[in-house]
């Protein structure tokens, strides 16, 4: 993680909590009221504290809205042991404390977005405000998880990038998707320049196999660039 930060406010602020929904089994977003004064940009996370009983230490999650919205939504993984547990959240919980901000991954316009797994949730704010400023371009995204219901924010990446979404599942064999792992037949089949920006926000056996395979498609390492 970058450890590059800046505060959105002068000290930690409390914001009010409007929902929190379970994408999958591991995934959980919180929808936040937004304080006028609270500015960042796409691909960033926070660091905040859940205030719940249990929970007394801050946790790095990625905002999933864009600076347009006049809400906060937060994306993030969560497990058995991360301090707090989604029941608490909706029944405990009304507050979230925001404080500094923090960089995932230096985006610089439309290029071949891949993810694995929760790797997708940086990038959602990212694609999502591309779209809204109309610099998609040419971008695609292909979106490694090990079964359909492990996908996160489906319809919505359909609907941003259209054709050029392949969900890719390494555990399950279902109709309209992928099978298999990412191979060089597979990135020559559905990537048609390799001189453009590859962002990878993936596991690191993953991230380094794909920088073996781009290596020998002959894609320079300065247009490889991996979350933080």
């Amino acid at each position: 993680m970058n450890t590059s930060m800046y505060s959105a406010f002068d000290s930690d602020q409390d914001v009010s909590i409007l929902s929190v929904t379970k994408l999958n089994k591991e995934v959980i977003e919180i929808v936040t009221k937004r304080p006028e004064d609270f500015s960042f940009y796409p691909g960033q996370a926070a660091e905040v504290l859940i205030n719940s009983g249990k929970d007394t230490e801050k946790h790095i999650i990625c905002l999933t809205s864009i600076p347009s919205d006049n809400y906060l939504e937060f994306n993030f993984a969560t497990d058995d042991n991360s301090g707090f547990q989604l029941h608490e959240l909706k029944n405990n919980n009304q507050k979230m404390q925001i404080g500094n901000l923090i960089d995932t991954i230096d985006i610089n316009g439309e290029g071949v977005f891949i993810a694995e797994g929760a790797g997708i949730i940086p990038f959602i704010s990212i694609l999502k405000d591309l779209k809204d400023r109309n610099e998609l371009g040419n971008s695609i995204l292909l979106n490694v998880n090990k079964t359909k219901t492990d996908i996160i924010h489906e319809e919505l990446l359909n609907n941003l990038l259209g054709y050029s979404v392949f969900n890719i599942l390494t555990e399950e064999k279902t109709a309209g998707y992928v099978f298999g792992d990412i191979d060089t037949d597979f990135l020559k089949t559905h990537v048609i320049d390799f001189d453009n920006l590859f962002y990878l926000s993936c596991t690191p056996n993953l991230s380094a196999d794909l920088h073996r395979q781009l290596s020998m498609l002959g894609v320079d390492d300065r247009l490889i660039i991996e979350n933080h």
